[in-house]
């Protein structure tokens, strides 16, 4: 059986996540930086999926998590064989442990 190629999955929160910082940077610093900032997230996001160990472990935050810093926010997520899961895009002042419940 030949091997299964790894998947890549967004959650909705983490989408919205990334909605919000456009948004917010749209409004305090125009559409060019919104644009940039927001494909800087995604890159990293692609960047993730390929390299999927290179962020820290966040056990402390909760088992398995891994995170990834970009600019001012941390892209969360959990790596399995053949799978990531970006869980939340949140600012470094954003309290993981309460952002990050129910996940």
């Amino acid at each position: 059986m030949p091997e299964q190629s790894p998947q890549l999955v967004v959650t909705r929160r983490a989408s919205t996540d990334i909605r919000k910082v456009y948004r917010y940077s749209f409004a305090e610093w125009g559409e060019e930086r919104a644009e940039s900032y927001a494909a800087q997230l995604w890159d990293s996001i692609h960047v993730q999926f390929a390299n999927p160990e290179l962020g820290a472990f966040r056990s402390g935050v909760q088992s398995g998590l891994r995170s990834h810093v970009v600019g001012r926010h941390l892209i969360w997520y959990r790596y399995r064989p053949n799978r990531i899961t970006i869980i939340r895009v949140l600012h470094h002042r954003q309290r993981p442990g309460r952002d990050l419940t129910g996940i």
